[in-house]
C-alpha cells in the first residue's frame, strides 16, 4: 500500500481513526470481498451521477482498512474508467463503512489525482 495515495482520504477520516481499536492495516488486494466491495462503491456512485459519468470498475491499487466497535472503515484505491469514453480510465479513492451486520455505507468517493496505476 502506497500510504501518500490515500492520505486525502485519510484526512477526511481522522475522527474515525482515532476510534478504532487498532490502526490503519493494508488490504488483500486479491480478497475477492474487498474487491467486491470497491465494485460496490462504484455501483453507488454511479446512482448520484448522470448518465454520461457512469464509471466501470477494473481492479483494485491498494487500500487500507481499520476495525471499529460497529464494522470496518476501508480507504480503497482503484482503477476506474467511464464507460462511454475510449480513454484508459483514472485512479478513484472510496471511503466506505461495513458495519459487522453487513450494512454498507459510501461516505467519500474522489478521482485520485495521482499518477494511473
Amino acid at each position: 500500500m502506497r500510504p501518500h495515495y490515500l492520505l486525502a482520504l485519510f484526512a477526511l477520516l481522522v475522527p474515525l481513526v482515532s476510534a478504532a481499536k487498532g490502526s490503519w492495516k493494508p488490504v488483500n488486494i486479491s480478497d475477492p470481498s474487498v474487491v467486491e466491495l470497491g465494485k460496490w462503491s462504484v455501483s453507488e456512485f454511479n446512482k448520484d451521477v448522470t448518465l454520461t459519468k457512469q464509471l466501470v470498475f477494473e481492479k483494485l491499487v491498494s487500500g487500507g482498512s481499520a476495525v471499529f466497535k460497529a464494522g470496518k472503515l476501508y480507504a480503497l484505491l482503484f482503477a476506474a474508467r467511464n464507460e462511454s469514453l475510449a480513454d484508459s480510465g483514472d485512479n478513484y479513492l472510496a471511503g466506505a463503512w461495513v458495519q459487522w451486520s453487513g450494512k454498507k455505507r459510501l461516505i467519500a468517493f474522489y478521482k485520485h489525482k495521482g499518477r494511473k496505476n
